[in-house]
């Protein structure tokens, strides 16, 4: 099974999806979803990985590429290929399978409890302001006060978070120095985005592993 990753930021990378699929000796490429034009011929896949990024679903506009990734989403859909979105990733995947997605009334920022289907808990790493309901036909993955659709799947194809499991060490740190975006009641500070990252990001990696596992090779929990 050959993965392609869609990047969209050099700020929103992969993360440690790459360090995954290298324990699993799984191929991959990484594209870039703003240069898709010039690869899209050319790139043979069986699974698709969106990361997040700063761009939205609504600005075509603004990134005209987004079309096209957007029907690249909706052919590996019709196709059966499985899929995983992480953010605007799956922001990308909710609008594909006709739900909608639009703007918060809040941004929602570093560490924040997610409930899961299972009934337990997990901290989750956050860094979004728009949301999605949930498509037609698809699983609750996860859910929190502030953001109630943090996550679902679709069938056994789709697997997407509205949060960042993916996030690593170094994507933490930087994303503590960045500008707060407004609204503080769900905004933390760089010292309470740096205060999880010796216990939860591990565990949040861990969680997410563990996913990846049952998702893409069917491994039991």
């Amino acid at each position: 099974m050959k993965f392609l990753i869609l990047q969209h930021t050099q700020k929103t990378p992969p993360g440690s999806t790459l360090e995954w699929l290298i324990q699993k000796q799984l191929p991959f490429e990484v594209r870039f979803a703003s240069e898709i034009q010039k690869w899209q011929s050319e790139v043979q896949f069986e699974a698709l990985i969106i990361c997040g990024g700063v761009m939205n679903v609504d600005q075509e506009d603004k990134y005209p590429w987004l079309h096209l990734e957007k029907n690249l989403i909706r052919q590996s859909i019709q196709e059966g290929k499985k899929i995983l979105g992480l953010c605007l990733g799956a922001q990308l995947l909710a609008e594909a399978l006709g739900a909608q997605v639009q703007a918060h009334t809040h941004w929602e920022t570093g560490w924040h409890p997610v409930r899961l289907n299972d009934g337990s808990e997990l901290m989750a790493f956050e860094w979004h302001k728009y949301t999605f309901s949930l498509p037609s036909g698809a699983d609750l993955l996860a859910t929190n006060n502030q953001c109630f659709h943090q996550g679902f799947r679709y069938r056994d194809q789709i697997l997407a978070t509205q949060f960042h499991p993916e996030v690593t060490r170094d994507w933490v740190i930087e994303r503590s120095q960045d500008p707060a975006p407004p609204g503080p009641d769900y905004v933390q500070t760089p010292e309470q985005i740096l205060a999880g990252l010796e216990t939860l990001q591990p565990q949040l990696q861990k969680w997410f592993f563990n996913q990846l596992d049952q998702f893409f090779l069917g491994s039991p929990k």
